[in-house]
This record gives structure tokens, C-alpha cells and sequence, in this order.
């Protein structure tokens, strides 16, 4: 009898081992290789040459794994981010590199993992997920495809002349990239790094600069497109026909945000799904941009309405709804941020 109890103890403590050991955790620096190495197989692309912020030690912190024999098998990449909105700071964290190894897919892993990200994604003030992709999981999180991005086509017309980028063109990149209203806040380190892969999106892509504008150019679908440019419509427009007069194509598309008004735009998708994950602090962070549209009651009225929301109601609410004033919030276009 007495040596059941002591086999029942000790099969208890492995069934609490294992159980404990497939939890998700914070990951170590020492995890890197293994996570670029299961992201690298699962997306078929070299994901540590596409994502070096979001691989590198000092990011090691923000990355959520699940390990299984002591390796990561599941892994939620997050780079935390600070969007400007028109001056004013909102905190975000870019989702990438969600995967599990085939071997351990079906066991929820990957839900696990997204849910401790975003209580550890709270804890920093972070507001809002930005996740690049359209899957189940991330619809079942809360997570809905945002509005207020849009397409324009570019043909052949008045153009000015641009030349291929270099990296001693990055200063100069990285001002022009300051005068968006709504953009990433990026320094010139992380410029210089990101601009080095040669890659934007996991795809090989090219910036052009003309005296008043830039635009970086992939392939995609089969078609040229600009997923990143700066300078104002007008120059950023000529820049890119600078683009096709120099590399001969016949024509480009130009993602665009909310904001570049050009009448012949298009309404296109977001590649990726976003959710608030903190209404608290978001309202906080943006209280200045909200004020700026409504007035003192309004804003009230608003806050007292977003107390009563579950966070993937206050997420549609403000990604989706045009009825509130500020709404669809503006966001900027992935670029070079992409993860």
C-alpha cells in the first residue's frame, strides 16, 4: 500500500513536470538559434536575416516560447514599437514569427503563448497588437483586419529623377521619414539595420530617392509594389514614375494610408490583423489625439462608453466604426516594419 502512494506521488510530480514544462515562458538569449531555426522552417524564408530587430539579444525579453525536450517548439515573436499619431505616442507590439513546430501542432500551444504575449505586452503599456497575418487563432484572440488602407495604381507620367539607395542615403531617408504625421518611431540605427537585409516584408526590396521624396519597391503578386515611401503625395507620385522610367516597368503600386487623399486611391486589405489589448491604455496614450476631435464632453462620453467594452469591442470600435469621431484611427502602413 505504502509503495502505491509513493508511485502515485512520484507519477504525480513527473504529470506536474511535464505539464509545467509545456506552459509558455519568457525566452532566453540562448533560444535564438533554435527560434530563427523553427521560424526559418515553418515559413521556409531565413527568418534571422529577414528580422534582425526582432531576433536580436536585446529583444530576446519580448519573445514568448513553448519548449518541449528543451527546445522551443512554439514561439510568439513580439517587437515593441511606438506609433505617432499625429505627435501623440501610442505603444505598440508587432507580432511576427508565430509558428509550432508540425510535431507539436493541435495541443494549443500557440494560443497559450499569444495569451501570455499580450499580459506581458500589458505590463509594458503596450495598447496594441499589430500581428502580421489573417489566421484563425489571431481571429479567435480578438484580433480583425483594421480599414483606412488603400491602393493607387502609378503609370508612366511626370517624374522625377531618383536614384538607387545606399546606406549613405539613410539620413536623408530617415528625414524625410520624420515629416509623416502618422509613422513608426524608428532611429537611425534601426534603419541602418533593417535597410541592410536588403529585404522588406521577407522580399527583396529596393529604395529609389529623388531630392524631395523615397519610395521602397517589392515584388509582389506579381505586380511592383511601393510598401513604404515618404515626402508629400505629389513628389512621392513623380518619385515613383522616376522609379518606372528607371528600371522600365510599366507601372506600380502605391499602399497607402489613410491619409495620402489622392482621389483615384482604392480601398485595399491590411496585411495583418490588429487588437487593442489594453482599452485603458490606449485611451490614455491617445487621450490628446481624441480631444483634439471632440470636445471635453464627447471625450467623456467616449470613455464611459469604452469601460462597458470587452477589448475586442473596443477594437472594432476603433479600427472599424466610422460613426466616432477619430475613427478608423489612422495607422501607418507596415514598411519596413513588418515582422
Amino acid at each position: 500500500m505504502r509503495l502505491s502512494i509513493v508511485w502515485f506521488l512520484i507519477i504525480d510530480s513527473m504529470l506536474s513536470e511535464v505539464i509545467a514544462l509545456s506552459d509558455p515562458v519568457v525566452a532566453r538569449k540562448e533560444d535564438i538559434p533554435a527560434m530563427i531555426k523553427l521560424s526559418s522552417q515553418v515559413f521556409k524564408t531565413d527568418m534571422g536575416g529577414c528580422f534582425p530587430l526582432l531576433f536580436s539579444p536585446e529583444n530576446v525579453e519580448n519573445m514568448t516560447v513553448v519548449r518541449e525536450a528543451g527546445r522551443p517548439v512554439t514561439m510568439v515573436g513580439m517587437l515593441p514599437k511606438e506609433i505617432s499619431v499625429f505627435g501623440h505616442r501610442l505603444k505598440a507590439g508587432l507580432i511576427g514569427a508565430v509558428c509550432t513546430h508540425p510535431d507539436y501542432r493541435g495541443r494549443d500551444y500557440g494560443a497559450k503563448a499569444l495569451a501570455m504575449s499580450e499580459k506581458m505586452a500589458i505590463e509594458k503599456g503596450i495598447s496594441l497588437f499589430i500581428i502580421s497575418g489573417k489566421r484563425g487563432l489571431y481571429n479567435r484572440f480578438g484580433a480583425v483586419e483594421p480599414d483606412g488602407f488603400y491602393k493607387l495604381k502609378v503609370l508612366p507620367g511626370k517624374a522625377s529623377r531618383v536614384k538607387e539607395a545606399s546606406e549613405e542615403d539613410l539620413s536623408k531617408i530617415a528625414w524625410l521619414y520624420m515629416g509623416r504625421s502618422v509613422r513608426y518611431f524608428r532611429d537611425l540605427s534601426q534603419f541602418r539595420r533593417v535597410f541592410a537585409t536588403g529585404r522588406v516584408m521577407v522580399r527583396a526590396a529596393k529604395t529609389f530617392i529623388s531630392d524631395k521624396a523615397y519610395v521602397t519597391v517589392i515584388k509582389f503578386r506579381g505586380s511592383n509594389y511601393i510598401v513604404e515611401h515618404a515626402g508629400c503625395e505629389s513628389d512621392v507620385i513623380e518619385a515613383a514614375r522616376g522609379y518606372l522610367q528607371l528600371s522600365g516597368e510599366k507601372e506600380c503600386v502605391l499602399v497607402l494610408d489613410g491619409l495620402f487623399l489622392s482621389q483615384e486611391r482604392e480601398k485595399t486589405d491590411f496585411e495583418g490583423t490588429m487588437k487593442v489589448i489594453s482599452i485603458e491604455n490606449f485611451l490614455d496614450q491617445l487621450e490628446g489625439y481624441y480631444r483634439e476631435v471632440m470636445t471635453d464632453g464627447e471625450f467623456e462620453a467616449f470613455r464611459e462608453k469604452a469601460s462597458k467594452m470587452t477589448p475586442a469591442e473596443f477594437t472594432r470600435l476603433v479600427l472599424l466604426e466610422s460613426n466616432i469621431k477619430g475613427s478608423p484611427i489612422p495607422l501607418p502602413v507596415y514598411g519596413f516594419d513588418y515582422i
